[in-house]
Parts: structure tokens; C-alpha cells; sequence
């Protein structure tokens, strides 16, 4: 081989060595990163998870609650303050026996209205209370007041009252119930300028019989016609024709002339065949005295109740209708009056 062909070996020998060696070299450096911006960074970096926020109760105002139940407690809408009322204070008192508390309470103590001013709302939390003010306007006693609390429960989103019987009247607590003891005077007299009495105060008998209970009824009737001062055949017709064993009444006799046929009443006293129940009543002259000037009284209508109840009568009584007897009512009827008693039970 000459000169020429091993110099052209060797070096073709070199460079596939040197492409070996540097392809080597290559390969084996380690794999170094190239360098990232603070974008690259950025974009790349996993989101930071924040907590969930705190989910924060908003109880509102406790006023719209305790303001509805003092407002229907003023109409005597007992039923609206019922349904203000909490399941727990509900299960306490059912609707009727509460209503009833709140009823015999005012009527007992006469009472024409009721005045429940706000004074202050304490909040905290579930709970509030607000102090208020009673007025209980009476016909016999003035104003009866006190100074209350009305406690409230927010529950199921919505707020109650939390209810015991001390909020009729403190001194109700526990149950304890009010009496009333009428004082009611007697009717004064009218009399004329000689000092006669036209109209005045006396007392009548009201007579009844039961029929299957008469002792002798021939003579029976014939003193019922003198003291009832009516027909045998008027008196008869009142009970003949219903159940002998019903009490019948037959009318009003002056308790004089009762008195002076008591002895001959007897028998059909002590048979239960008459029955003798004396009252007040009012008497005028015999003959009469200008009855269209000097009037009449009588019962209390069912329509007129609400009024003369204000003026503190029981409903009972007898009340001027017209003439001199209802214009002089407030002179002739006099003040009503009693006492009020607390009643444990």
C-alpha cells in the first residue's frame, strides 16, 4: 500500500474516533433545566385552596313579635296572642283554657280597656325580652297597672313568646284566679213634695208551682188569684198545658200579701207543689202617679249589656227604661262598688 492510502486511513480512522468520543460526551452531561420567567412560574404553580367561609346566622329583630302580641292583647284578639305563642308554652295551655284565663281575669276585675305600651327590647342571641307597661282600665277600680316582662324564643326561624300565666297579672302566676264581690247599692226612692213615696225600693215574691206536686188545687188557685192579683182561669192556663213535674212561674206578688197567706201556702210548700223565691223589685203608688213622667225600670237588655257594663253593673240588675226613672239612672242607681279577691288554686 503506498504512502498515500495509509495517510488517507489514519485519518479517516481520526475522525470517526473524534465523532465517537464527542458523541459520547454528549450524551452523558446531565439534564440541566432551562431557566423559567416568574410567568412560566406563575402559570404553572397549583392554585392556593383558601377555607370555606363562616356562614354567619342572622336572627332578625324580636320587636314585630313582642309589638303583635302586646297590639292583640289591646283588641282582646286573645286568639291572635295565642298563635304568637311557642310550641313548648302551646303544650302548657290548650286555645280555649287560654282564652278563658285571659276572659274571667278581665272580666272579673271589670276591666274596659287594656293598654300594653313597649318600653325597652333586651337581645342576646336566641333570646329576648321586653319590658312593657300594663294599664287595665276598670269600671269599679281605676286603673290597675303593673310593670311586665315578655320573654321571646327565636326557634324554626321565627320568633315566640315564651308564655306563663304571671303574664295576665303578675300575681295570676301559678294559677291563682281573681273573684269579684259586687256592692251593689239599693235603688234610691223617688218621692213627691209631701214626702210620699211615688217609686221605691221594696220587696216582691216571685210565685211558681209544680203542677204534679199541688196539694189541693181548687183552694190553691183560689189564693193564687188574690195575691197574683189575676183570673183562676189565666193562672191555670200558665201550666195545664206542659210537663206537671216542670217548675212553672206565674208571676211577681207583693211579699205583704204572701206574708198574710203563708199558713195557708204551707202544705203545698212542704210538697214542693208551690215555690216562693222573694227578691228586690221596685214599687210605685197604688193607682199610679203620672206614669208617663215618673217611667219604669227594667232588665238589661242583651243589646245594651256592653254599655251598662262599662258603668260597672253586673247585667243583672234593673235599670231605668224611661221617664224620671231612666233620666235620674246615675242619682237612683248609685255607685257600684266591690272587692277583688286573689284566688289560689
Amino acid at each position: 500500500m503506498s504512502r498515500y492510502k495509509w495517510t488517507l486511513a489514519i485519518i479517516l480512522l481520526s475522525i470517526i474516533v473524534t465523532a465517537g468520543c464527542a458523541s459520547k460526551s454528549t450524551t452523558s452531561e446531565p439534564n440541566i433545566p432551562a431557566a423559567r420567567t416568574p410567568e412560566q412560574e406563575s402559570s404553572n404553580t397549583p392554585a392556593r385552596m383558601d377555607p370555606p367561609p363562616t356562614v354567619v346566622e342572622t336572627i332578625p329583630s324580636a320587636d314585630g313579635v313582642a309589638s303583635a302580641f302586646l297590639n292583640a292583647w289591646e283588641r282582646n284578639d286573645f286568639l291572635g296572642m295565642y298563635s304568637l305563642l311557642s310550641p313548648a308554652s302551646q303544650s302548657m295551655i290548650d286555645k280555649q283554657l287560654f282564652v278563658e284565663r285571659y276572659q274571667d281575669a278581665q272580666d272579673a276585675a271589670t276591666v274596659v280597656t287594656v293598654m300594653a305600651n313597649p318600653v325597652s327590647i333586651l337581645q342576646d342571641g336566641h333570646n329576648a325580652q321586653t319590658t312593657f307597661h300594663l294599664t287595665w282600665q276598670t269600671a269599679l277600680f281605676g286603673d290597675i297597672e303593673r310593670d311586665m316582662s315578655l320573654s321571646l324564643i327565636y326557634e324554626s326561624s321565627r320568633w315566640m313568646v315564651s308564655w306563663s300565666d304571671a303574664l295576665i297579672l303578675p300575681e295570676l302566676g301559678g294559677g291563682n284566679t281573681l273573684f269579684l264581690e259586687y256592692q251593689i247599692p239599693v235603688r234610691a226612692n223617688i218621692y213627691d213634695r209631701n214626702g210620699l213615696g211615688l217609686a221605691v225600693e221594696g220587696k216582691a215574691v216571685n210565685v211558681g208551682v209544680v203542677p204534679a206536686e199541688i196539694v189541693d188545687e181548687a183552694s190553691l188557685l183560689l189564693i193564687l188569684e188574690e195575691i197574683l192579683d189575676l183570673p183562676i182561669d189565666e193562672i191555670r192556663e200558665k201550666y195545664v198545658t206542659v210537663d206537671p213535674t216542670w217548675y212553672v212561674p206565674l208571676g211577681d206578688a207583693p211579699a205583704e200579701a204572701v206574708a198574710l197567706k203563708l199558713d195557708a201556702l204551707q202544705p203545698n210548700i212542704e210538697s214542693g207543689g208551690i215555690q216562693l223565691k222573694e227578691r228586690k223589685t221596685r214599687l210605685y203608688r197604688e193607682g199610679g202617679v203620672a206614669p208617663h213622667v215618673l217611667g219604669y225600670t227594667g232588665a238589661i237588655s242583651a243589646e245594651a249589656l256592653e254599655y251598662w257594663d262599662t258603668l260597672g253593673y253586673r247585667g243583672d240588675e234593673r235599670v231605668g227604661i224611661a221617664g224620671v226613672e231612666s233620666w235620674g239612672e246615675s242619682y237612683l242607681g248609685g255607685a257600684r262598688g266591690g272587692t277583688l279577691y286573689l284566688n289560689s288554686p
